[in-house]
């Protein structure tokens, strides 16, 4: 078999806006909401390095005590609200590549998304080394709001169609929409030659970009209150 770099895992946990260490370090389960990224991404073993970028002290001292690397705090033009993820994940490639190790891809994890399996990550790094393709991502299929439905509102009330869908289609009818899906932002998995091109179009996806579907609670993204009441109640459910 040839000989594996590995990949790079980078874990995004900013402070938050207003100094504190925010919804990162909350409590789900029994643990900080960062920890379950990090405890997935050690057991993928796919991955070499398992890397938390975080501009706070507090979330660096946490995530390391559950085994991530925290070699740098993040610097301060990317720590903001307007940082864009993949100049996150640039700066944290070029780390390494400045220390001379390589990768044969580089991983995003979001710790927003506590219940991605490391099944799944596994299986996305198969289908990147497999296909070559540029990267693979996660989709969730649309239960609400299907793009058929989707409305633009315009002044007084006023409903039309976001987009016009297909003729012939009835839109009413569930049963005959064609299946839609969302990406659920969980991870982003991006080939070397995606990450070092540059690219900044949309999520970043490069030309040839594929796909690991997943279930509605693996999908599950934490970025308000219910739903972090949402992710508490599913894990005292037992449903993960």
């Amino acid at each position: 078999t040839e000989f594996m770099a590995g990949i790079l895992c980078i874990i995004p946990a900013r402070g938050g806006a207003k100094g504190g260490p925010g919804k990162n370090l909350r409590p789900l389960g029994d643990f900080p909401l960062i920890s379950h990224a990090i405890k997935t991404a050690i057991s993928v073993s796919a991955i070499s390095d398992v890397v938390l970028s975080t501009e706070h002290p507090m979330i660096a001292e946490i995530g390391t005590s559950f085994g991530a690397q925290v070699p740098f705090l993040r610097p301060k033009e990317i720590a903001d609200d307007m940082a864009a993820l993949i100049d996150v994940v640039r700066q944290g490639y070029t780390h390494f590549t400045a220390r001379s190790r390589t990768f044969d891809g580089v991983l995003c994890l979001q710790p927003t998304a506590p219940f991605i399996k490391s099944s799944t990550i596994t299986e996305a790094i198969e289908l990147l080394q497999e296909s070559g393709c540029d990267s693979v991502t996660t989709v969730s299929q649309v239960t609400e709001g299907h793009p058929y439905t989707a409305k633009r509102m315009e002044s007084q009330n006023v409903i039309t169609n976001f987009c016009d869908p297909p003729p012939g289609v009835d839109v009413s009818s569930r049963q005959s929409r064609e299946p839609a899906y969302f990406l659920t932002g969980g991870f982003y998995l991006r080939s070397i030659s995606l990450i070092e091109s540059g690219a900044r179009e949309g999520h970043v996806l490069g030309d040839d970009g594929r796909a690991i579907h997943v279930s509605e609670v693996e999908a599950t993204d934490i970025n308000t209150e219910l739903d972090f009441r949402f992710a508490e109640f599913l894990l005292k459910e037992g449903l993960v």
